[in-house]
């Protein structure tokens, strides 16, 4: 009687074979699964995120290797360096806002984050412009 018992409660860890329902395979599942990956994907990692900060970084550079090798002048016609700070600052306008209408809607926190920084980026390559009344 004891080792039909213990025979009956060795079977209770183990699972019943039975086939698996649809619903686990089906195409929605896979949509989610592919969505919850890309979303585990770093925002840093996007080139729309970090082309923007790269060129923050390029314009400030630019303004303050200017100012270093030529001193603040203020001329009547504006320079080179003030010619490709206005382009890398205006280049950016475009890929921010292709950043957010991709990525706004689709991790709304990561991406105001990213924004902010991006924000912050531009107004750093900003500073020294409105410092030196360049």
């Amino acid at each position: 009687m004891a080792a039909r018992a213990w025979d009956q409660n060795r079977h209770i860890d183990k699972k019943p074979l039975v086939p698996y329902d649809v619903k686990y395979f089906s195409l929605r599942s896979f949509r989610s699964l592919a969505a919850e990956v890309l979303m585990n994907f770093p925002l840093m990692k996007q080139p729309s995120a970090l082309l923007p900060i790269a060129m923050s970084v390029a314009a400030l550079t630019l303004v303050l290797g200017d100012v270093a090798i030529f001193g603040v002048v203020h001329e009547a016609d504006e320079g080179t360096a003030a010619h490709l700070w206005q382009l890398l600052m205006a280049g950016q306008v475009p890929v921010v806002a292709y950043f957010a209408l991709k990525w706004l809607p689709r991790a709304p926190g990561h991406a105001l984050r990213m924004l902010a920084l991006q924000a912050v980026s531009a107004l750093a390559a900003c500073a020294p412009v409105y410092w030196f009344k360049l």
